[in-house]
């Protein structure tokens, strides 16, 4: 019997958890019709580059791996921000040579919407649309080689869950992850929505202020007042700031404050500064019941991750791999 992924089987996490997932990038696309046959270029479904890309570069059990394969990680990892050696990058084509044949004996596939909202997901995460294609083409990647990309990253944890599926991780793993994450993952900080008027001088910033303390209105004080541009457009407003990135000094300032006061004059990176407080919000920790499958979840792919890639070590070594020059 086959294994299709769905969208529903490999949905994003809400925001709240999305910092403990991956991004799932990869470079072959694979399908129930691709199989484990043919060149690796060929099942990416990507032709190949003018020049040199059709060059052959490795060879795993006869099924090529060629330069725009490789071509096309080295673009993956740069869409991620990070930086490939191309030797790095050949393994990993090899790699997902070796999945797609594991995957194809196993029946797993790559539902089409699992794919789409993996690139949804993605296309969020650049800022929409217009961001997406400036990072695809700062990149050199292609939407069809993204798509491609997520994909492979798909059925790869596909494979993972079809051969490993005694691997789980409990409530236990579960909550001594939520314990030591929960500042970090879990907790949503105390914050405050500020104005801001900044001054050249600690004089005309008692001015401003007695202004102020005697009722004029922040936000025209502020656009007539404040030498910071951004601020000034906006009638001072900096909006919900967290108030651990406060300077020290500017928290001090704020301490006791309630909503509507104006804090005294606090000289802060080599300026006098005005602040009001318009509002305060508390820290709020999301409650282990909330999160908990989401982390079982996260820890189970982490285990069945880690599980596959000894595999494939072994699969490595046991299969025929010819680089070439």
């Amino acid at each position: 019997m086959s294994r299709s992924l769905t969208s529903g089987a490999r949905a994003p996490l809400r925001r709240l958890w999305g910092a403990i997932l991956p991004v799932c990038l990869a470079v072959v696309a694979i399908s129930a019709a691709a199989g484990c046959g043919g060149a690796g270029s060929e099942a990416a479904g990507a032709t190949a580059p003018p020049g040199d890309g059709g060059k052959v570069m490795a060879r795993v059990d006869g099924v090529e791996v060629t330069r725009a394969d490789v071509d096309a990680i080295l673009a993956e990892a740069h869409l991620e921000g990070r930086t490939l050696e191309r030797s790095q990058a050949l393994d990993q084509a090899v790699r997902r040579v070796l999945v797609r044949r594991a995957a194809a004996g196993a029946g797993v596939t790559v539902d089409a919407a699992a794919v789409q909202a993996g690139l949804s997901a993605i296309s969020e995460r650049s800022g929409g649309e217009t961001g997406l294609t400036a990072a695809l083409e700062t990149a050199g990647l292609t939407r069809d080689q993204l798509k491609s990309a997520v994909a492979a990253g798909l059925l790869e944890g596909g494979l993972a869950d079809a051969k490993f599926p005694g691997l789980r991780a409990g409530n236990t793993a579960a909550r001594s992850f939520y314990r030591r994450n929960a500042d970090v993952i879990f907790t949503t900080a105390a914050a405050v929505r500020l104005g801001k008027i900044t001054l050249p001088g600690e004089l005309l910033a008692e001015k401003v202020a007695a202004r102020l303390a005697a009722g004029a209105p922040f936000g025209p004080t502020a656009r007539r007042f404040s030498m910071d541009p951004e601020t000034r457009a906006q009638g001072g407003l900096l909006g919900w700031v967290a108030v651990f990135t406060l300077p020290p000094e500017v928290r001090a300032a704020l301490a006791g404050r309630r909503a509507g006061d104006v804090t005294e004059p606090v000289r802060s990176s080599g300026r006098w500064q005005l602040f009001k407080l318009f509002a305060r919000r508390p820290a709020v920790v999301t409650p282990f019941a909330e999160v908990a499958a989401p982390i079982r979840h996260e820890l189970t792919r982490r285990r069945r991750a880690a599980a596959l890639d000894d595999w494939l070590a072994r699969a490595r070594e046991r299969a025929t791999v010819d680089v070439l020059p």
